[in-house]
């Protein structure tokens, strides 16, 4: 009987010692194959590290473009909040006020003031160009402010027909919009009218123009003169006052 028992004793003691063997090899082979005991988590975004987006990434945006600079050309002119007469007056103009155009639509001016309020007004109360004189510009003035308006506008049929026959023989249509299209006047002011003769004037406009970024000075010289019944441009020419000589169109 006691030999019996201490045969199992020694049989169970075996067994076990086996069992324990065999953990052994497959706890080393575990470790072998690099597999961690606890289960692996993605870590926590911390400050320097952003979370993954829900949405779409909006790409940046691209630089506003220039707006050039206007001028309104008399006092209390209303400004509203859309374009029509029945729209609610913001507030009024004052003659001479700078605003900066953004565009235009059926006789009316979309502008955005000093502080970046957007607001309209009548086209026919705006001007590109101020005059020398502010108090009653010469017919030689508002001759170039009209011209400077229809360039402004891109309405180049409409500035063609400023220019007299003499020069437009000289000068084609396709050749003045190809001259005047590729330049954006930021700001264009009359800053001298000198009298040549009878019924002929010399107009001067310092005009600053943007060319890919940069401002560019230039000084327009126009001949304004009375040609029949009307008062015309009979010929013009534009001095980059750094840079390439100056350049007729």
């Amino acid at each position: 009987m006691r030999r019996r028992l201490g045969s199992s004793v020694i049989w169970v003691a075996a067994f076990l010692g086996g069992l324990a063997v065999i953990a052994l090899i497959l706890y080393a082979v575990r470790v072998g194959q690099g597999q961690p005991d606890t289960p692996t988590t993605l870590p926590i975004p911390g400050p320097d590290q952003p979370a993954i987006p829900n949405g779409p990434v909006e790409a940046p945006s691209s630089a506003k473009p220039r707006r050039r600079v206007a001028w309104v050309t008399d006092d209390n002119v209303p400004a509203r909040t859309q374009p029509g007469l029945n729209m609610p007056e913001v507030k009024k103009f004052t003659k001479w006020e700078e605003v900066y155009w953004i565009e235009d639509s059926s006789n009316w001016d979309h502008v955005a003031l000093e502080d970046g309020q957007e607001v309209w007004l009548e086209s026919r109360f705006l001007t590109f160009a101020r005059p020398a004189n502010l108090n009653a510009p010469s017919k030689a003035e508002k001759l170039v402010m009209g011209f400077y308006a229809g360039v402004a506008r891109k309405d180049y049929t409409g500035a063609y027909e400023f220019l007299s026959p003499e020069w437009r023989k000289e000068l084609s249509f396709a050749q003045f919009v190809d001259g005047y299209s590729h330049t954006l006047s930021l700001r264009s002011e009359i800053v001298n009218v000198v009298e040549l003769g009878e019924d002929r004037f010399q107009v001067d406009v310092s005009m600053m123009a943007d060319e890919d970024g940069k401002d560019v000075p230039y000084l327009g010289i126009y001949t304004v003169e009375r040609v029949g019944e009307r008062w015309m441009l009979t010929s013009g020419r534009l001095k980059r006052q750094a840079g390439p000589p100056e350049r007729t169109f």
